[in-house]
């Protein structure tokens, strides 16, 4: 039922669409038209951001993620800290009124935000949601304990996250808005807790939590224990497809008396370069693809084995990346990335010999 429908005025439907790729290269020339270190790669990895997070791909979102990386230029920046920086954006951490005792500051709604996402995991429900009535009960339950009861009114700090956009109410269910808040709470609750944290990596539980194990160590950006735990998980799950596909079967299907680049027909390849305007259409075909990431999928045991490799290999590869400041152990570091250069072409001829 709409407005329209009980007036004489004649109303037209406009609808906000998401940007296309043209249109978010032209909102990034002009953001950094003074940076000539914006090219076509920095263009790409904030496509693969958006891909990653899940975000819809509106004005505003585009242009706070731009402003983001802007703030972050020539410091290190993985997704986490991205993903932080946008949670803060949200949460308003540089409102001057956080600095007083009697305000609900940044600090207090992260650790919040972290129990609140480990309840709804414990929950289990579809979606991890929760009933708005129970959040409430939760929420008050915790202020009590923390002696908050007087200090602050919890129906508005849940309605604050919500109109920040941190959360999503659908008549009586609540839940993060998007699957990448869920996960990157869980993984302050890592950081916080070290009980969960045990908990995550456990052999039987941490292929399920990939992407908070990903965004714990890009947060830590030194958690070489995590990378030690990977280093032999990668192993021993590898050893069987090490000893089914010999070091020699690589080498015979790479011997050749011809090198790649003399059959390569390079006036074929120029010929059929693609345009710019190709280029855009494709990007823009992988963004359609690509739906917002609301649905936070279930915490289900995997059965597949294929499935536990190639999320093993991927964690391990995402870890070694993020562990930047893991500077005492260059030598796990090299070994780690050795492995994940050996056991990616394992899983080459996995898929091509075997399956």
């Amino acid at each position: 039922m709409f407005i329209a429908d009980y007036t004489k005025i004649s109303f037209k439907h406009i609808y906000l669409q998401n940007f296309r790729t043209k249109q978010i290269k032209e909102l990034i020339n002009k953001w950094f038209s003074d940076n000539p270190s914006i090219n076509e790669d920095k263009f790409d990895n904030i496509l693969k951001s958006f891909r990653a997070f899940g975000f819809p791909r509106t004005p505003m979102a585009v242009s706070l993620f731009l402003w983001i990386i802007e703030k972050q230029e020539n410091k290190p920046i993985n997704n986490a800290k991205l993903l932080e920086k946008f949670i803060e954006s949200l949460l308003d951490k540089i409102n001057k009124e956080e600095i007083y005792s009697e305000k609900f500051d940044f600090d207090n709604k992260i650790h919040l935000l972290a129990k609140i996402a480990k309840f709804m995991l414990d929950k289990e429900n579809d979606n991890y949601y929760l009933k708005y009535t129970e959040l409430l009960d939760y929420v008050r339950s915790y202020f009590i304990k923390q002696q908050f009861e007087t200090v602050f009114d919890a129906q508005k700090i849940i309605d604050n996250l919500i109109e920040r956009g941190i959360f999503i109410k659908n008549d009586a269910e609540i839940k993060f808005r998007f699957a990448s808040f869920f996960h990157f709470f869980l993984a302050k609750q890592m950081i916080f807790v070290p009980k969960f944290k045990k908990y995550v990596l456990d052999k039987k539980n941490y292929l399920n939590f990939t992407d908070e194990i990903d965004y714990y160590t890009g947060l830590e950006r030194n958690a070489e224990s995590v990378l030690e735990i990977l280093s032999e998980r990668v192993d021993n799950g590898f050893a069987y497809l090490k000893r089914k596909i010999s070091h020699q079967l690589i080498n015979d299907f790479f011997e050749t008396s011809n090198s790649v680049v003399d059959d390569i027909d390079f006036s074929n390849i120029i010929e059929n370069k693609p345009t710019k305007k190709e280029l855009e259409q494709m990007n823009d075909e992988v963004l359609e693809k690509t739906s917002v990431k609301k649905k936070i999928e279930r915490k289900d045991k995997i059965e597949s084995d294929n499935i536990k490799l190639d999320r093993l290999l991927k964690l391990t590869a995402n870890v070694l990346k993020n562990t930047e400041f893991v500077d005492k152990n260059e030598n796990l570091k090299t070994e780690v990335y050795r492995k994940v250069v050996e056991y990616n072409t394992l899983l080459l001829f996995r898929d091509k010999f075997f399956y």
